[in-house]
């Protein structure tokens, strides 16, 4: 998984960087960068993650969350107030030089919440007319929301698939 990687497989649009990696008790933790840029909006993106890789009953998952140690101008008052965040993304394959991964789409697992096909701990932040949520805050432990991933394999499209390759 280390290296550099774009959809294109050349410098481009868009950067991960995966850079080094630390044993914890529960995996691998990764070092990300992604770097991106959007011409039509006319400006970059530069953001630092720590990458946990786990296993679930044969499937692997890496759970990003912001690398605080990079936030050099934030103080520790701010991160105290910071909600975390996790970014999961689902690892369908890694072969040679190409990854196919699945980043969780936010607006499928949203009604799979609204229509009870998966429960979880959540407040619902914004919602549209008709009650479904625009966005949520899940409540669940670490533990617990490796467990409702196990559930979410009966929804395939719940992740937004995405091949990427190794930048030689």
């Amino acid at each position: 998984m280390l290296g550099k990687w774009s959809q294109s497989g050349e410098e481009g649009k868009e950067i991960i960087t995966i850079d080094s990696s630390f044993s914890k008790d529960s995996g691998f933790v990764y070092k990300i960068r992604i770097f991106g840029k959007d011409e039509e909006l006319a400006f970059g993106d530069l953001s630092y993650f720590n990458g946990e890789l786990f296993e679930l009953q044969g499937n692997f998952f890496l759970m990003l969350s912001t690398d605080y140690g990079q936030l050099s101008e934030i103080g520790r008052y701010n991160i105290a107030t910071m909600i975390p965040a996790y970014y999961v993304i689902r690892i369908f394959s890694i072969k040679n030089d190409m990854m196919e991964i699945g980043i969780l789409d936010g607006e499928e697992f949203m009604k799979l919440v609204h229509n009870k096909k998966i429960t979880i701990k959540h407040e619902v932040i914004e919602e549209k007319d008709d009650g479904e949520p625009v966005d949520i805050i899940v409540f669940e432990k670490s533990n617990e929301l490796k467990k409702k991933l196990i559930e979410l394999e009966k929804f395939p499209d719940v992740y937004e698939r995405a091949t990427y390759h190794k930048i030689k």
